[in-house]
């Protein structure tokens, strides 16, 4: 499977040269690899930004990950990976696919600073990192001379034909698309003139630059001749320099409202921050009184469940009472039933008595009277 893998110096303007990427058919990776790379950058233990390369070894469970994308893929269909973050992972790349191959770009210093400095960033650490990554790409490209070409990115913009006939020395078989002429981006130094007129001064002041751009030029693959660059004359400089006044009033128009904006703001947060206080402190009363309320439930639900049980215990002695009461009223009956019994039993034996008291003075009259 046919893997290129293309990048440059962050900031330094080699992005251009993704318009001829993207008519080649190399634009950037798909989202899946994208992933992949940014899980790999996440985990390195500092962020890759915009310095120099610091090689990056993905641990090994990233390595079967990556094994897994490539494994779904189609052998015969090529893929492509352009991001300058491309850098820290150019040493694992050439280890881990031989079949890999490189497109690294570099920007002529004076343009890069331009464009550095249009992006805000200071030309001495823009500098230091300019010639730190391009020594690194030129190491890179002498220890890879069958797999990597180092391009400068203008040319290969003015020049795209000869960087396909370029990829074939190192087995790259690039297609341009239909339509595309000698150029496939328009390519100007002048379209900063301001930014280039303070690139050329700081140059101008350090000297030794040269030689780095001249071992870039002698290191990197002919694509050419470079277009002349045209040095801007006063009135445009003028007019660059009345534009960025018109910026930058416009800029600081914008800034004071959005200070405006950030103060109406804060003071709505303050406004929030004191109503979220009161409500702070209400909910805490409610909770307050919501505790005591609770409390008082459970010491009635305490009491009532003393009540209840209270009420079972008397119950249970009524039930008793009852019980015996009941017991005492059979009892009552019985004796009362036994009592009529013997009543009815002592009138019989006072009428057996006065009987035999009768019988008794009748015999005492008959013996009187035998006598």
């Amino acid at each position: 499977m046919m893997s290129v893998i293309a990048t440059g110096y962050s900031g330094s303007g080699w992005e251009m040269a993704l318009a001829f990427l993207e008519c080649a058919g190399l634009g950037s990776a798909d989202e899946e690899l994208s992933q992949w790379h940014d899980a790999v950058l996440e985990a390195a233990p500092s962020a890759p930004e915009s310095g120099p390369p610091q090689p990056l070894s993905p641990d090994r469970q990233m390595v079967l990950r990556l094994r897994e994308i490539m494994d779904a893929r189609s052998p015969k269909a090529p893929w492509s990976f352009a991001d300058p973050r491309g850098l820290w992972l150019l040493d694992f790349w050439a280890s881990e696919f031989p079949e890999a191959r490189f497109l690294l770009f570099y920007q002529r210093i004076e343009k890069a600073l331009a464009s550095a400095i249009a992006q805000g960033r200071m030309p001495q650490e823009f500098v230091s990192g300019w010639q730190e990554t391009n020594a690194y790409l030129m190491n890179f490209q002498r220890r890879h001379r069958r797999r990597a070409l180092l391009l400068d990115a203008d040319l290969a913009c003015q020049h795209p034909h000869s960087v396909v006939s370029a990829g074939r020395q190192v087995g790259l078989e690039i297609d341009l698309a239909d339509g595309v002429g000698e150029t496939v981006a328009p390519v100007s130094v002048l379209e900063r003139p301001v930014e280039w007129l303070l690139a050329r001064q700081f140059l101008a002041e350090h000297t030794g630059l040269a030689a780095v751009e001249a071992e870039l030029e002698a290191t990197s693959t002919p694509l050419g001749e470079a277009a002349a660059n045209g040095v801007p004359d006063s009135d445009t400089l003028i007019r660059s320099y009345r534009d960025l006044q018109a910026r930058l009033s416009q800029l600081t128009r914008v800034r004071d409202e959005q200070a405006e904006l950030v103060a109406a703001l804060q003071k709505q947060r303050e406004s929030l921050k004191a109503e979220k206080t009161n409500l702070s402190a209400a909910r805490d009363e409610q909770s307050k009184l919501a505790a005591e309320r609770q409390k008082q439930l459970d010491a009635l639900s305490t009491e009532k469940m003393a009540l209840l049980k209270d009420k079972a215990s008397l119950s249970a002695a009524r039930d008793q009472q009852l019980k015996l009461v009941a017991g005492h009223q059979q009892r009552l009956e019985a004796l009362s039933e036994e009592k009529a019994t013997l009543l009815k039993e002592k009138a019989s034996l006072i009428s057996a008595r006065d009987e035999q008291a009768r019988l008794a003075e009748e015999r005492q009259a008959e013996l009187v009277k035998a006598r």
